[in-house]
């Protein structure tokens, strides 16, 4: 009894590791990363706000060249900061942060709004710290999945359309550029669940790319919105 508690134990703290090592989520944060890089040219310092354990943060930092100051915000600290000595880490508050009005080139928030009592102040908050561009990354509720998993979790997520309004009414001086992007958004169908905890089981970054690779070729909405927005313009 007490050697099956120990491989239960040991099973069940595997599946809850590192998130730095979970090819699911990397995998996904790198295809968000590659798709956000590629419109930051001559970017020399970035902010992420809402930055979580900063893993995305830090997949951005690898794909931006030039970039000299990344730092990474979010209400509660996280174990994994520490652990990156060239992104600054700091506590704050995404609805009011602590910064100066155009602190830096580009200001990025993915998968924040949605968590804050009034997204609205979060896009004036995104906007007024931006110096060039503002870019907000969140879940598209046009997606099955995303919708299901946003009324599983009762977040509040938006539409494309819906966060389009949302911007234009709350930023009208910014020149937005709305898009959709595909990166393999799967949490709460029964048959990915399995699959997920294969992946967190065997820590198998093949399977990620194997199960995206079929998701891609589904014929459903885009999982994420990419909403970019020249401050500048």
């Amino acid at each position: 009894m007490k050697q099956r508690q120990t491989f239960r134990d040991e099973w069940l703290s595997k599946l809850r590791g590192d998130p730095s090592v979970d090819p699911w989520k990397i995998h996904q944060y790198e295809v968000l990363a590659n798709i956000v890089a590629q419109r930051l040219n001559a970017t020399t310092s970035i902010i992420d706000l809402g930055c979580g354990e900063g893993l995305f943060t830090k997949q951005l930092r690898d794909r931006v060249r030039g970039v000299e100051s990344v730092i990474g915000m979010d209400l509660e600290p996280s174990p994994l900061w520490s652990a990156d000595n060239v992104v600054t880490f700091q506590v704050g508050d995404a609805a009011d942060p602590p910064f100066a009005p155009g602190s830096a080139d580009v200001v990025i928030a993915k998968d924040l709004l949605h968590h804050m009592p009034d997204p609205a102040e979060g896009v004036r908050a995104i906007v007024r710290t931006a110096r060039k561009l503002a870019v907000i990354v969140e879940a598209n509720r046009e997606n099955p999945i995303m919708d299901l998993y946003t009324r599983h979790n009762k977040d509040q997520h938006f539409t494309t359309s819906e966060l389009a309004l949302l911007l234009a009414r709350e930023a009208p001086h910014v020149a937005w550029h709305i898009e959709t992007a595909v990166a393999h958004a799967l949490w709460v169908w029964p048959f990915t669940g399995v699959m997920l905890l294969t992946f967190k089981a065997f820590r198998s970054r093949m399977g990620a790319r194997a199960l995206s690779w079929f998701t891609d070729r589904m014929p459903w909405p885009a999982p994420f919105t990419v909403a970019f927005g020249r401050v500048d313009a």
